[in-house]
């Protein structure tokens, strides 16, 4: 496959995300409601901030994932009580990403996705196949080609936000000659404008009917790993550029 970004094919992960604007990234993300919160109130540098991989901190994984089963369960009209043991298991995949961000004891965000194989990628944006049912021998290694499915993200501030998504995205830009494409799905309002300003398309709905009677667009999303991270809106926001 060719590379995507050929000006960053020597670089390690430390020295894309040192490339990547935390600043335009706060700017690409915008106000939210409810996955970016504005508190507490942020008196700290951004620098303090620490990202972690959740299967490398046993002492609170177990906090984190209730926490994120209870919030998805409630961002999604509480049809996703599959989570707890399903988070668990995927998060011990080392090729899926799993990151949580703190300050000190802190907790500030998580943002979490799957590395699929693109049959698997593919039947979930179709909506033919239920997250609930992703298995072991679903997910796809770095050392061959896969699709990455977005699966969860919450931050306290908007400076963790920042932050989870740079880190996500320099992964991206490492990896880019083995990843085909890049989606998710969601039904909750603030998550569809967030993902449309990163240059993912909708791809296919289906409209949900809850115990009230309410009735809700569950949406999915899916572009090319190319237009996803090479898009021009993109690369004006994320990318720091030399103005000599």
């Amino acid at each position: 496959m060719n590379t995507i970004l050929p000006c960053f094919e020597h670089y390690s992960l430390l020295e894309v995300e040192e490339k990547l604007s935390l600043d335009n990234m706060q700017t690409l993300l915008g106000k939210s409601e409810k996955i970016v919160l504005n508190f507490p109130k942020f008196n700290k540098t951004i620098e303090e901030l620490n990202i972690y991989n959740l299967r490398d901190i046993p002492f609170i994984k177990d906090k984190i994932i209730k926490l994120n089963s209870k919030l998805e369960n409630d961002f999604n009209y509480g049809l996703s009580d599959f989570y707890t043991d399903k988070i668990s298991e995927w998060s011990q995949t080392k090729d899926n990403i799993f990151l949580i961000c703190s300050l000190e004891d802190s907790f500030l965000g998580y943002l979490f996705a799957l590395r699929l194989k693109p049959k698997i990628f593919t039947k979930l944006v179709n909506l033919e196949m239920k997250e609930s049912e992703i298995k072991q021998e679903h997910f796809a290694s770095l050392e061959e080609m896969g699709s990455d499915y977005f699966l969860s993200f919450f931050a306290m501030n908007k400076e963790a936000a920042a932050l989870l998504f740079i880190k996500y995205y320099a992964q991206l830009v490492i990896n880019q000659k083995s990843i085909h494409e890049v989606g998710g799905a969601t039904m909750l309002e603030d998550a569809k404008k967030l993902i449309e300003k990163m240059c993912l398309q909708r791809h296919k709905a289906k409209p949900i009917t809850l115990d009230d009677g309410e009735e809700i667009m569950l949406q999915t999303y899916k572009e090319s790993l190319a237009n996803f991270i090479a898009c021009e809106s993109v690369l004006k926001l994320i990318f720091q550029y030399d103005k000599k």
